[in-house]
């Protein structure tokens, strides 16, 4: 192969590793910038809890 198709070679997967890269940590980053607690969700024993305290007798 002549030295004009190794830096050919060279280059392209340069550029497939380069985006490779410059994807996942794009992906990563996007992961932990969007994290958040999981909304609170009322159960039935909830409710029925905070009725009886509620009540007073």
């Amino acid at each position: 192969m002549t030295p004009g198709g190794w830096i050919f070679l060279i280059l392209s997967w340069a550029v497939i590793i380069g985006l490779c890269v410059f994807c996942f940590r794009k992906v990563f980053q996007l992961q932990r910038s969007n994290t958040s607690e999981p909304p609170e969700i009322e159960t039935e024993a909830d409710v029925l809890r905070s009725d009886s305290e509620g009540k007073t007798s």
